[in-house]
């Protein structure tokens, strides 16, 4: 995988910014993971809530290289539920 140019860069954030307020909303609210306003400090606090709760076992889960194993093309028809053309 290499790094983008800078055109493809600008091109990238220009749709993230498009698509985050529609795709945003869907995701589970205990994902943290490279989320506009959600934090490692979010996610250690919600660990120790639910601890305080009762609960005593926490789960971390990082697929390694995942991002590059995603078959774009059903990933384009997923996204063709959010956006119109």
């Amino acid at each position: 995988m290499s790094i983008p140019v800078v055109r493809d860069r600008v091109v990238q954030q220009m749709i993230l910014q498009v698509i985050t307020p529609l795709i945003d909303p869907t995701f589970s609210e205990n994902s943290y993971g490279f989320r506009l306003g959600k934090s490692c400090q979010q996610a250690i606090a919600k660990a120790g809530q639910y601890y305080e709760e009762g609960y005593d076992v926490v789960v971390d889960c990082d697929l390694k290289s995942y991002f590059d194993t995603i078959n774009h093309q059903k990933l384009m028809h997923r996204m063709q539920w959010y956006i119109e053309e």
